[in-house]
């Protein structure tokens, strides 16, 4: 054989391959869209089902059916996908297939416009796929509330997806809504998550939502609302057999009504939880989906109390770590973390209370705590007089009677006072309760009378 030869075998053996590669491509598209049966991302459940695939060289068209389930209710709608297989990597366009009535109203909307498509690139040796949601921009009444209108600047996300991880983020720059009565602009909304199970409950996972800046107004009486810079951040983290839940807030300005705030910041904790016990729980509050509210609130009471010893036995602990405001007349800080010891808990007794450990600290500034107090007095007063206050009478009633108030409550112990701040320490040990190093146990004995009387708290 010469040597010509033995070059042309290769040769011939990449065209073929060159050649073929598309319809193996294909192939694999219609693969993956068959397998995929759907699966969890968190409470949200979808069912997929190709219903067809028109195979071409380079090219393919295909429909399915997608079922999602939010919070047990259906919805289900089919989507058409355009599926690219040439020599680069495997595309799907996807398009979701309106009811008639839904289409005219959304072309109404988007003015001819396709509302929502979905770009999804495939590596098909290591199946990770990458998925671009994209929104286009629009200004519209809506069709079925005139005089409402709605402006939006258009949405993008970009999201990576494997088996074992989903990550990525979602943005709408700006959006505005307006009728008659109100006017509402939102700017710089994103979204942020990572899940290393989407369809675990109980695995890593975290998502934060961010808003650049929110005006409200046409709100009566309570008059416009400001907000910048919110961010909320959820998540929890997976330590062997167990979670530990975390829950951030916090904002750059906000204004409502008479009410302002610099900023402020919220941070909570709950663990440790176990993986399986905590699980359960969620599954039993499921349930509640297919119940009316009243229903839904009585059962998720008695779900909790249900799921509570099994929880106890692991030692959780919930801390309200801060609680920050800040004020024009000064600070407000609140820290809080109640824990249970759970060595040894038989949760067939009642051995709860010398478990339960608590401890809290209330910190504000003077002006700013009188201010409160002072507000909330008269209020009260307002309430049981019908009649609202002349306001230069309500600003100096509101100084003298914040004033009294807290020098009541430093005269019986209750607050502490320091040159420019008020300040009080809880503290729950072996059934004991105190209150700024003085026993005030009577509350607590008093507290659970309430909670287990006929007709008591409960």
């Amino acid at each position: 054989m010469t040597a010509k030869r033995l070059l042309l075998l290769p040769l011939l053996l990449i065209a073929v391959l060159a050649l073929f590669w598309p319809v193996w491509l294909g192939g694999q598209a219609q693969r993956h869209l068959d397998n995929w049966q759907g699966g969890n991302l968190g409470d949200l459940r979808v069912d997929h089902r190709l219903q067809s695939f028109q195979r071409g060289w380079f090219t393919s068209t295909a429909t399915s059916q997608l079922r999602l389930v939010v919070q047990g209710e259906p919805v289900e709608f089919a989507m058409q996908h355009r599926v690219r297989h040439g020599y680069g990597a495997l595309t799907l366009v996807s398009e979701p297939v309106y009811p008639d009535d839904v289409a005219v109203r959304l072309d109404a909307v988007f003015g001819g416009q396709v509302p929502l498509t979905l770009h999804t690139v495939i590596d098909p040796i290591t199946h990770v796929a990458e998925l671009r949601i994209v929104s286009p921009s629009f200004e519209a009444e809506l069709p079925d509330e005139p005089g409402t209108w709605l402006r939006s600047e258009g949405l993008q996300g970009a999201f990576q997806w494997s088996r074992e991880r989903l990550a990525g983020s979602l943005e709408l720059p700006e959006m505005e809504m307006r009728d008659a009565d109100s006017h509402l602009r939102v700017s710089g909304q994103r979204l942020d998550l990572d899940l290393t199970d989407p369809g675990s409950r109980v695995s890593d996972g975290w998502f934060e939502y961010r808003v650049a800046v929110l005006d409200l107004e046409g709100r009566g009486d309570q008059g416009p609302l400001h907000l910048e810079r919110l961010r909320l951040r959820s998540g929890q983290n997976r330590q062997g057999e167990y979670l530990h839940l975390y829950f951030d807030l916090g904002f750059g300005a906000l204004r409502a009504a008479d009410w302002e705030s610099s900023g402020g910041d919220l941070q909570l904790r709950l663990g440790p939880l176990h993986g399986e016990v905590y699980d359960l729980f969620l599954q039993r509050l499921e349930v509640l989906n297919a119940l009316d509210e009243v229903q839904a609130g009585e059962m998720a009471g008695l779900i909790l109390l249900q799921s509570l010893p099994e929880m106890l036995v692991h030692s959780p602990a919930l801390s309200l770590e801060t609680l920050r405001l800040q004020m024009p007349k000064g600070e407000l800080e609140l820290q809080l973390t109640a824990r249970f010891n759970g060595q040894g808990f038989d949760p067939n007794t009642v051995d709860y209370l010398p478990r339960i450990g608590l401890d809290g600290r209330l910190q504000g500034g003077k002006a700013l705590l009188e201010e409160l107090a002072g507000e909330i007095s008269l209020r009260s007063m307002e309430d049981e007089e019908g009649t609202a206050m002349d306001p230069a009478l309500r600003e100096m009633l509101t100084r003298s009677l914040g004033r009294g108030v807290m020098e009541g409550l430093v005269e019986q112990g209750y607050v502490l006072a320091g040159e420019d701040a008020y300040r009080a320490e809880l503290e729950l040990r072996d059934s004991r309760l105190t209150l700024n190093g003085q026993d005030q146990s009577q509350w607590l004995y008093l507290l659970l009378m309430g909670l287990f009387a006929s007709g008591g708290f409960n």
